[in-house]
């Protein structure tokens, strides 16, 4: 029997982000149908030896009249933080063609203009409905492999992607170009899938408008596993109020780029006072919206460096980050890693982490001595972890160097160098809005050889215990 106890859900909002027990349930069997039951017939026999804990009057199960318009909403992040806690069982059985790290099938930050459209097109057809292109969203990582770039949504599992032409048609759109995020995957030894972007401009119509959400200040998009990111760090909606006369600059030849409307050299991006419901969008509007990757795997230190080069050359990860993240340093034209310099950066960034990381206990260990040679291998439940010892009284070790760092019953975040990270000083760019980001991320390293363990994102406003419990032993 497989037990998903959800005690110490937060209660329900006085929002519509709420879920009934239904939509809960049915989210947590697609997720389960993602992972456990990939080959199993649809059928209701597979949920039998399911059982599930969800107290009423919580976020997940919300008490009569309680509004719950954004049930999907809210079933996306349960998809995703249950096919974490899924992926984590399934790799300690080391059935690891089926472990992957999670995405949302969303935006990371969920803010400015919506896909929810209405008004009429230039043929004076009613527009009113959502553009799927949300489906384009980044897979995670494997234990072995990249996160498919734009392998679909985790709450669809046979989800489709809009068509760019039937789009035209029916919608008062002109798209100028569909493509992968460059830095949207969660980074890893093995990174998520990128995600993908549009760029389009209302084109044909005089009232047309969208729904509009506030950005949030934090991320939201899946989880990594071991030590890999949460999904990347790119995906912002833009919008520009450009006017049709940047079709002159396209007859010239310039094109409209991501970056370059986040600069404002598509016209200023533009943002509502205050929250309203819905947002116009004038003709001329120019606007780039995105879909979140998946979650990487692993330490990025341990990615090869040629599979580095690779992303630069296509376009997929940006200089800077391949040398903050991934410390591979490339040549001056892009070509060719240069290894010394690699090699140095990547001990650069390892002295950092046990320079600047301090465990939450006050120590390093709870235990005595190296077992690396001492203690026999019981599981290994970790990509760098593994309970080592007698099963009555197995300590959790790394793999790599033999730190020991407490028994299994034990958090070893506790005694892991840990690391806090505010968004604002980890990602490239402000909020579009200029509002703060309240996120940081948690990482954690080994004290011996400085691998990073696994990263965490929390949000302070929200209260709690940072140091969560990603791994638990029994």
């Amino acid at each position: 029997e497989l037990h998903l106890d959800f005690t110490g859900t937060s209660p329900q909002t006085n929002t519509d982000h709420n879920s009934t027990l239904p939509s809960t349930v049915a989210h947590i069997a697609l997720a389960l149908t993602n992972t456990l039951f990939w080959d199993v017939p649809w059928s209701d026999g597979k949920m039998r030896p399911v059982k599930i804990t969800v107290p009423e009057g919580s976020i997940l199960n919300c008490r009569y009249p309680a509004a719950c318009g954004a049930a999907p909403r809210i079933g996306n992040v349960l998809v995703s933080t249950v096919c974490e806690g899924v992926a984590k069982m399934i790799y300690a059985s080391r059935r690891l063609e089926d472990v992957n790290a999670s995405t949302t099938g969303n935006l990371e930050f969920v803010g400015g203009p919506g896909y929810f459209y209405g008004g009429h097109t230039r043929e004076g057809i009613s527009v009113a409905q959502g553009l799927y292109d949300i489906h384009g969203a980044g897979m995670g990582a494997a234990p072995y492999r990249d996160g498919v770039n734009t392998g679909g949504h985790m709450n669809i599992p046979s989800a489709g992607i809009s068509d760019i032409e039937r789009i035209e048609m029916q919608y008062p759109f002109l798209y100028f170009t569909r493509g992968h995020n460059r830095d949207g995957s969660g980074f890893g030894q093995y990174r998520g899938g990128l995600g993908s972007y549009r760029i389009y401009l209302i084109y044909g119509s005089k009232d047309c408008s969208a729904d509009y959400k506030p950005y949030g200040g934090i991320a939201q998009g899946g989880f990594g596993l071991f030590g890999g990111y949460p999904t990347g760090i790119s995906a912002m909606r833009v919008m520009t109020q450009a006017g049709l006369e940047i079709l002159d600059k396209i007859r010239k030849g310039e094109y409209p780029d991501a970056r370059a409307m986040r600069a404002g050299a598509w016209g200023k991006p533009f943002h509502p006072e205050g929250v309203p419901e819905r947002i116009a969008l004038p003709e001329g509007s120019l606007l780039v919206d995105y879909v979140a990757g998946g979650g990487g795997f692993g330490d990025p230190l341990d990615r090869e460096p040629q599979a580095v080069l690779r992303d630069y050359g296509r376009g997929w990860v940006s200089r800077e980050t391949a040398e903050r993240i991934y410390g591979v340093v490339l040549d001056a034209n892009g070509k060719r890693v240069d290894g010394e310099a690699t090699a140095h950066r990547r001990k650069e960034i390892r002295d950092i982490r046990l320079r600047e990381g301090n465990p939450a206990s006050g120590k390093t260990s709870a235990l005595d001595g190296n077992g690396k040679k001492e203690l026999k291998t019981i599981l290994k439940f970790h990509a760098a972890l593994e309970l080592a010892g007698e099963r009555k009284n197995a300590v959790i070790r790394c793999q790599r160097c033999g730190h020991l760092f407490c028994s299994a019953k034990e958090n070893y975040k506790l005694y892991a160098l840990h690391r806090v990270i505010h968004l604002k000083d980890f990602m490239p760019n402000p909020l579009p809005t200029g509002e703060p980001y309240i996120g940081e991320y948690h990482e954690y390293f080994c004290p011996g050889c400085a691998t990073q363990l696994q990263v965490d994102l929390f949000c302070p406003p929200l209260g709690g215990d940072p140091i969560l419990w990603d791994i638990r032993i029994q």
